[in-house]
């Protein structure tokens, strides 16, 4: 996938650099913070309402519903908090 920004659900941020989603989210402080998806991001589209649906190895995600199954998953298990700030 090419890099690119991707604007989703609530008014996160992604940014796809190399296959991978860098979601930025915004704290109750107002200061963003970066999380790195780790999985192989192979699709980005705009879902209802702007939220993000994101294919990844196959499955296709929606904040958290596996929208093939119909089935929530706990998508917190994808993702890992670097901690990182936007500068």
């Amino acid at each position: 996938m090419n890099d690119c920004l991707f604007f989703g659900y609530l008014g996160t941020i992604f940014l796809f650099k190399n296959g991978k989603a860098i979601e930025y989210l915004k704290d109750s402080n107002q200061n963003p913070s970066k999380i790195q998806i780790e999985e192989n991001i192979q699709k980005v589209t705009v879902g209802f309402q702007n939220e993000a649906i994101l294919t990844i190895e196959g499955n296709v995600f929606s904040k958290g519903k596996d929208i093939n199954s119909n089935e929530f998953i706990n998508i917190s298990s994808l993702i890992e908090d670097t901690n990182d700030r936007i500068i």
